[in-house]
């Protein structure tokens, strides 16, 4: 059996050098990315406050905020990366059988083919957000898996079949193909991987709403307290849009009930003001 040698302590020196010289050469990056979405977070928050918000801007919070959304980010970006690298390959072997087939088929059916996939992706799309909307508040895992395998898995599969079923007149070489691949090395792991990826996509978008404010803040409580006192206000008809280490953003409707079910009645847009505080204030306690 050929021997292994094992690496030299100078051959291991010019790796770490290497990476080194590397890690030298772009670390500008390191600065320079949690910066910028650290701007693009803030401006997305401020301009949901507003436009005229933006005079707000606060660039001593730009890297802290960068860097508390690159950490999901780069995650979320790995997950992705583990789960279309491998279905890139599928939906490859897809293509391939279409091609060989659909040389053969009338224009007609090639139109009617092109229509059925269009009316595929538009209601899956809207069978995703419709599905993302309504299990807005899942916190059980298996859940999350029964919702991932109705919304994406499954149909994935099911409508790609059809499709190749309408191509095709033989539909065991698809299956075929299918079954080979479930067969390839590391399937589970890219379920799992999959799996994930639509998990932690939909805690994330619903993330991003709560970052600006903790809920489990007590300090809340006494911020709830004062804007009741001060200005009267439910505590259902305010939420705080967005805060920056200089400004909490509150977003308060001052109708009253029968005001506001009319507006909503005749489908009208529910104005609201915005009520702004010092970030000092979350620490004061009356």
């Amino acid at each position: 059996m050929e021997k292994i040698d094992k690496p030299t302590e100078q051959t291991l020196n010019r790796v770490v050098e290497k990476n080194f010289d590397l890690i030298k050469k772009y670390i500008y990056l390191l600065i320079l990315i949690p910066t910028v979405i650290g701007i693009l977070w803030q401006f997305m928050g401020l301009i949901g406050v507003g436009v005229e918000y933006l005079r707000f801007f606060s660039f001593k919070q730009l890297i802290s905020d960068g860097l508390t959304l690159l950490i999901p980010l780069l995650l979320i970006i790995l997950l992705a990366l583990a789960v279309l690298l491998p279905f890139a390959e599928y939906v490859n072997n897809i293509l391939l059988i279409a091609k060989n087939k659909i040389e053969s088929l009338e224009t007609k059916k090639i139109n009617i083919l092109n229509g059925l996939i269009l009316i595929i992706i538009l209601l899956m799309i809207y069978y995703c957000f419709y599905i993302i909307k309504t299990f807005v508040n899942i916190n059980d895992p298996l859940t999350y898996l029964i919702v991932f395998l109705s919304v994406f898995y499954l149909p994935f599969f099911y409508f790609s079949g059809q499709i190749i079923k309408f191509i095709e007149d033989n539909f065991i070489e698809f299956n075929l193909r299918y079954f080979d691949y479930l067969k390839q090395p590391f399937y589970a792991t890219k379920v799992i991987s999959l799996y994930c990826f639509f998990y932690f996509v939909i805690k994330g978008v619903f993330w991003l709403n709560v970052y600006s404010f903790p809920d489990n803040l007590i300090n809340i409580e006494h911020l709830n307290s004062r804007i009741a006192n001060e200005y009267g206000i439910d505590k259902n008809k305010y939420e705080i849009s967005y805060m920056n280490d200089n400004y909490i953003f509150i977003e308060a409707v001052l109708l009253d009930d029968i005001q506001i079910k009319k507006l909503r009645d005749n489908d009208e847009k529910i104005p609201k003001k915005v009520i702004m505080y010092k970030f000092e204030e979350l620490f004061k306690i009356n």
